[in-house]
């Protein structure tokens, strides 16, 4: 009788230690999350936009330089804080990070005022514009999206 209290016990523990381990299952990385919110994003934009194969060919190497401008711009922002919280922080580091970041700041700017250019040379205003629009839509769409339902990689459909 007593080995049996000690086998159910054992059971138990079992049972208790596999629901509650953590699930091995890397699905929702950070990188992966990102490459899902990417491909939606150039799903979404090609929806709006509604390309033409030469506006495709003309347009998609574009995107593709300036994001990875922006990729690195984004990284050297994450980096400005040195991976440290804000409260543990010294006046002198703060000051040294709102610095880096004012100079991250212009810089995106610039950059986006060269992609704006690059964009005008080879399209009219009226598409430039609908994609900036389309572009924030999205923006607003995947943030939404987090926000009220805690979900990247679902359907962002136009409206």
């Amino acid at each position: 009788m007593n080995y049996l209290r000690y086998l159910l016990f054992a059971l138990m523990m079992v049972v208790t230690v596999q629901t509650f381990a953590q699930n091995a299952d890397t699905t929702n990385t950070w990188e992966q999350r990102k490459k899902q919110y990417k491909a939606d994003k150039i799903a979404y934009i090609s929806t709006v936009m509604n390309f033409t194969v030469e506006d495709a060919q003309k347009f998609w190497p574009l995107y593709n330089k300036y994001d990875a401008k922006y990729d690195q711009i984004y990284c050297q922002r994450r980096q400005a804080y040195n991976g440290c919280k804000l409260e543990q922080m010294t006046d002198a580091e703060c000051a040294t990070a709102m610095d880096k970041l004012g100079e991250l700041d212009g810089l995106e700017l610039q950059t986006h005022r060269e992609y704006e250019k690059e964009l005008r040379q080879l399209f009219p205003a009226k598409f430039v514009l609908r994609y900036f629009t389309a572009e924030s839509d999205f923006k607003r769409k995947a943030v939404n999206r987090q926000k009220y339902h805690g979900q990247i990689g679902v359907d962002y459909k136009k409206q």
